[in-house]
């Protein structure tokens, strides 16, 4: 008669030092790639920004040659509820000089996360000028929730033109990687390599975007 012998499991544990090294090949890859996917995420919102405004600034125009009216495109430039959303938040208006009122076209855009409207001129050597040095204010305030926000606006003519001495053509606006530090009334950037410019041209308002 012949017997069969029977073999022990044959299958071993991993070893304390097998474990650390497969730990450390993670931890490694993990080093690499989260910064990559932050990267790609802050880029995409950075996109998302520009189309969102160049969208708005061509509506802009659009509505003030078929209203034949004066329609501004407003950035807020403080923001009552939270004021980390200054210089995120924006809106068309629909200004009546004959009675001076205004009316708010449209909702509250906000830009996306980590992406803001660079307060100062990035760059004096370019020509035209920056929207911010424009200083064209708002008055009376917009409201929001019953309280007033301070804005700064370009204003598109019914001819599609700007409203703006042509000397001061064009009117440049930066989208920055960053946030606002109200504590210290400041844009703070968070990238300095990438960033979204629309030029404004003032005699017919055609738009430009570019990026570096």
């Amino acid at each position: 008669m012949n017997f069969v012998k029977a073999h022990g499991d044959s299958r071993t544990a991993f070893t304390l030092i097998e474990l650390l090294v497969v730990i450390g090949i993670i931890s490694a890859v993990l080093l690499f790639t989260i910064p990559a996917v932050v990267g790609i995420s802050k880029s995409n919102n950075l996109n998302n920004a520009g189309r969102i405004v160049s969208n708005l600034l061509t509506v802009a125009r659009s509505e003030a040659i078929a209203r034949r009216s004066l329609i501004r495109f407003e950035v807020a430039t403080t923001w009552p509820s939270d004021p980390a959303y200054a210089y995120r938040k924006f809106a068309i208006v629909q200004h009546d000089a004959a009675t001076g009122t205004d009316t708010q076209l449209t909702g509250w855009e906000t830009l996306p996360n980590g992406t803001v409207f660079q307060s100062q001129d990035p760059d004096k050597n370019q020509p035209g000028k920056y929207f911010f040095v424009l200083n064209q204010t708002q008055n009376p305030k917009l409201q929001f929730a019953n309280a007033s926000v301070d804005t700064t606006y370009i204003e598109f003519t019914p001819t599609g033109a700007l409203n703006i001495n042509l000397a001061d053509s064009p009117v440049r606006l930066r989208i920055d990687q960053g946030v606002y530090d109200a504590k210290n009334a400041q844009i703070v950037l968070t990238g300095t390599s990438n960033w979204y410019d629309a030029s404004i041209d003032g005699l017919v308002g055609r738009i430009k975007l570019s990026r570096p």
